[in-house]
């Protein structure tokens, strides 16, 4: 947590700070929340083929910390999807993140450029 937040410059005392995170609301540090969607990214299964670029993260909703020593996973669902060109279509990617208690760390909605496969008629 020391080198994320000195490279990203949140250093907040809840991420960083031993007794100040144990007095405070969460009683123990907390991992960042950027940290969190970063690692989420990575854990959800794209297909590198397929994937052409990251559009956006919407809807974003942090709903539980995640504390030092979670694992967490991603349940990653299709949601909208829409050609763009012939060949790149947009898809919307449901995501939860989920600590390993099972209970709900985050969620959002990842809108990704997504390589389109040529559909054969007849």
């Amino acid at each position: 947590l020391s080198a994320f937040g000195a490279l990203t410059g949140d250093c907040a005392p809840q991420h960083l700070d031993r007794s100040f995170a144990e007095d405070g609301p969460f009683g123990a540090r907390i991992a960042h929340g950027a940290l969190v969607l970063s690692y989420a990214l990575g854990l959800v299964p794209i297909d590198p083929e397929r994937l052409i670029a990251l559009r956006s993260l919407r809807e974003v909703k942090f709903k539980q910390p995640v504390q030092i020593g979670d694992t967490i996973h991603v349940e990653v669902g299709i949601g909208a999807c829409r050609p763009v060109s012939d060949t790149a279509g947009l898809v919307e990617l449901v995501t939860r993140v989920v600590n390993d208690r099972d209970q709900l760390a985050a969620r959002m909605s990842i809108d990704v450029l997504w390589r389109r496969t040529p559909v054969a008629i007849g």
